[in-house]
């Protein structure tokens, strides 16, 4: 959210430089950032905080500062470029598991801890939350940090037994107490590490249901940002 507010002023402070050779700086794009929380389609602003907004707005005037200074070039913007696996037009994939022990869990191994400031805004980010879910899917004041970056999100079912199948073989062994971090496969002697072995099926079935509603779509359609695999019942069979 705070790198799609710093990308707008980027483009204004470039039309303004292009039209009037006027440079705007962190006060000015304060101002501006005031005035687009009191318009409806970016109200969803305000429920964001304050300095977060601002420090990208800072982190945009010492980049353009160094720019016209001609210490470094022009501060770049737009969507991230596409990525793909190399030799092909494979999308390149993570998978994500959210866990009890760490925070996140990545495929490749890398486990992120969870932040000691988690408990200080646990009310706070429920508080959030709540008002999150009770707002309209799709609407303008969810937003979608996804579309912005030209990624595309995919969500699979909750039910998907991410933890007890195999990422090798993919059998589906019996369930797994929390206790339980490292398992064994019975059927091809693979051990797993719990939560990168989930991190993988997720990573794996994602790419499954991306597939499928690409492959569903008319020619020239790209995939949605976002694909719940609890919307797509009729059109793709369960793993």
């Amino acid at each position: 959210m705070a790198d799609r507010i710093a990308g707008e002023e980027a483009r204004r402070i470039k039309r303004d430089w292009q039209k009037h050779r006027v440079s705007l700086g962190f006060a000015e794009t304060c101002r501006a950032l005031t005035g687009w929380k009191r318009v409806r389609e970016t109200a969803w602003l305000k429920e964001t905080s304050s300095t977060v907004l601002q420090q990208s707005l800072r982190h945009l005037d010492s980049a353009f500062s160094r720019f016209f200074k001609g210490s470094a070039k022009y501060p770049k913007t737009a969507p991230l470029p596409e990525v793909f696996l190399p030799g092909g037009r494979e999308p390149k994939a993570a998978g994500l598991d959210l866990g009890l022990a760490t925070l996140v869990a990545l495929d490749d191994g890398e486990k992120l801890p969870r932040p000691r400031l988690l408990a200080k805004y646990e009310k706070r980010l429920a508080s959030l939350q709540r008002d999150l879910h009770r707002k309209t899917k799709g609407s303008k004041n969810r937003g979608n940090k996804c579309a912005w970056y030209g990624r595309t999100l995919v969500i699979v079912d909750r039910f998907f037994p991410c933890t007890r199948r195999c990422s090798a073989c993919h059998t589906k062994g019996p369930k797994l107490d929390v206790s339980i971090r490292e398992w064994t496969c019975a059927e091809c002697g693979t051990f797993h590490d719990r939560d990168e072995n989930a991190a993988v099926n997720l990573r794996d079935e994602g790419l499954r249901l991306y597939w499928a509603v690409a492959m569903a779509l008319p020619p020239g359609r790209v995939p949605p940002s976002v694909i719940r695999a609890s919307e797509l019942v009729d059109l793709v069979p369960a793993a």
